[in-house]
This record gives structure tokens, C-alpha cells and sequence, in this order.
């Protein structure tokens, strides 16, 4: 009677201890799951990001290799844009007559074509030409808009004149300009100063509401 107690006894506490264990496990892999879902959006959101900058930075490498090309060819060179309806290229042009780029000329084919037509999708696609018209204007000089200067309600993402040509010189300087380009989740800008030909890249910081420099 003892022994069949005790075997009793036994049995219960090893059924208790396989039930317990096995409540712990399921809980472990549920929050072993949770944990993993959370570090792929993470990575993911990580990547994203890497991507969206790599595109932004290849872009203003971009006009920065135009800017080079216009100081060794001694000859005016820059980047015409066309965004109309699904088009959004750009091209780089020389000089053809010693009067500087103009549209009429190049149209006219007075100023060649240096390179062929170009798009954002050849730098991975993560971003495009765009803008967010309720974000404050990229300002002249440090880059950081007035408060509560919205990018006069405009949606362009080009601020480059009526012949959206952004055109450098002989000795590097050129025409001024911002060209603002926007990923899934971020918004980004490339600003040309015209006398020095300087070209940075800036990033709209949604917790601060300025722009800062990549």
C-alpha cells in the first residue's frame, strides 16, 4: 500500500513537472518569436535606410563628377531634367558654342549630349524626385529653413529656374539651385551654392524640424 502510494505520488509530480515544462516552452518560442519578428523589422527598416542614403549620396556624386568634368574640359557642362507625366531623366550636356548651356541649344543640338540620358533608378531606385511641400525650405545659407517657412506650398522637386538646367563653369562655379529627392521614409535634398560650386547633401530631421548635412 505504501509502495503504491508513493508510485502514485511519484506519478503526479513527474506528470505536474512535464506539464510546467512544457507550459515554459511554448512561452519561450512565443517570445523567442516575438523577438525575431522585431529584429527583421529592424534589420529590414536598417537596410532601407542604407539604401535610401546610398541613393541620395550616388545622386550628388553625380553632379559633383559634372561639376569635375566642366573644370578639365575648361567648358561649360551641366545637367538638364525632364520630369513630365512617368519621365524623370537627366542629362549631361557640354558647351557648344562658347555662350554657356541653354535649352534652345541644346534642343537644337548647338550643345552635345556628354553622356546618355540618366534616371535615379540607375542608382538602386530607392529614391526619387520629390518633395514634401509642408517641410521647410532648404535656405540659401545654412540650410535649415525658417520656422514655419513651408516650401512655398510647392510640391517641385526642382528649384532650378524655368529651364531646370543646373549649369557649372570653367572654374567650377555655376548655377544655383536645390534638387530634393524623397525615399519611402525619408526626405532628402541636394543643394548647389552657384559661386563655389559647393554641393551638399542634406537630410530633413523630422525630430529636430531642420535639415543636416550627410
Amino acid at each position: 500500500m505504501l509502495r503504491e502510494w508513493v508510485t502514485a505520488k511519484e506519478g503526479r509530480s513527474v506528470t505536474s513537472g512535464r506539464g510546467t515544462s512544457l507550459l515554459d516552452l511554448v512561452f519561450a518560442l512565443a517570445l523567442i518569436g516575438i523577438v525575431a519578428a522585431l529584429g527583421v523589422a529592424r534589420l529590414e527598416r536598417a537596410i532601407a535606410d542604407v539604401r535610401e542614403t546610398g541613393a541620395a549620396r550616388a545622386f550628388a556624386s553625380r553632379i559633383r563628377q559634372v561639376r569635375a568634368e566642366a573644370v578639365r574640359l575648361s567648358n561649360a557642362v551641366g545637367l538638364q531634367f525632364v520630369l513630365t507625366g512617368s519621365l524623370a531623366q537627366f542629362r549631361a550636356y557640354a558647351d557648344g558654342n562658347g555662350n554657356g548651356l541653354r535649352t534652345r541649344e541644346i534642343s537644337a543640338g548647338v550643345d552635345p549630349p556628354i553622356a546618355p540620358p540618366e534616371t535615379l533608378a540607375d542608382a538602386t531606385g530607392a529614391v526619387r524626385f520629390g518633395l514634401d511641400g509642408a517641410l521647410p525650405e532648404v535656405s540659401d545659407t545654412d540650410g535649415a529653413g525658417p520656422s514655419g517657412s513651408s516650401a512655398a506650398g510647392s510640391a517641385d522637386p526642382l528649384r532650378l529656374g524655368s529651364s531646370n538646367l543646373l549649369t557649372f563653369g570653367a572654374t567650377g562655379s555655376g548655377s544655383s539651385g536645390t534638387i530634393y529627392l524623397r525615399g519611402p521614409t525619408r526626405q532628402f535634398a541636394v543643394r548647389v551654392y552657384g559661386t563655389t560650386g559647393r554641393i551638399r547633401l542634406l537630410e530633413f530631421d523630422r525630430a529636430s524640424r531642420a535639415w543636416v548635412e550627410r
